[in-house]
């Protein structure tokens, strides 16, 4: 299908649309490190797997990280602003391939809210609620369960039955994958939110 306004990406590089392949050795780097968290795993593992193509990583960029990323064989960029009273706040965009971020470092102002669900692997009537394109309202999900901290935490008031098994289904793709980033992610998030409940 042909946009319909006769915008169309070409990446400076051809060989910058590869997609890495997850193999058992990357699988086995992304289990072991402890450079991120359960939660990034889980992200970057959801990229590996072709169940989304951006994610962030809220750290400055190390050399260890960076390493790290390269030897999964995604893309990065560093990325960051200043805020108002002068502090500087930095993340690493990491993406499936170099194509993928340079349309971020390219677009990222212009980057639609379609673009951009697509891109962090969105369930689709989310996105269609969050453009206003269905008619339903958008909510937080309130009860955030490590699935829906790790894969998106906004969904359709209509829809959120077929969101909810959208999430599932990734995340049943994912475990079958690697049950111990899953199981990682799961006790991570429920320690966290039995130390809120405490605090």
């Amino acid at each position: 299908m042909q946009p319909l306004s006769g915008f169309h990406f070409i990446p400076s590089d051809p060989g910058s649309l590869n997609i890495p392949r997850l193999t058992r050795k990357r699988l086995k780097i992304l289990e072991d490190t402890k450079l991120v968290g359960p939660i990034e795993k889980v992200r970057l593992l959801a990229i590996l797997c072709s169940k989304r193509w951006l994610t962030e990583l809220e750290q400055s960029p190390s050399k260890d990280v960076i390493g790290l990323i390269d030897s999964l064989g995604l893309s990065w960029s560093k990325d960051g602003y200043t805020k108002q009273d002068g502090t500087r706040v930095n993340w690493i965009s990491v993406g499936t391939n170099k194509a993928v971020i340079e349309y971020l470092t390219k677009y990222r102002d212009r980057l639609s809210l379609i673009e951009a669900g697509i891109l962090y692997g969105y369930p689709p009537t989310a996105i269609l609620s969050c453009t206003s394109l269905i008619p339903v309202k958008v909510r937080p999900t309130r009860r955030k369960g490590a699935m829906v901290r790790c894969l998106g935490g906004l969904h359709s008031a209509k829809f959120i039955t077929v969101e909810r098994r959208y999430l599932q289904s990734i995340w049943s793709d994912l475990r079958k994958v690697s049950m111990r980033i899953i199981s990682e992610a799961e006790k991570f998030h429920d320690m966290r939110r039995n130390e809120s409940k405490m605090a």
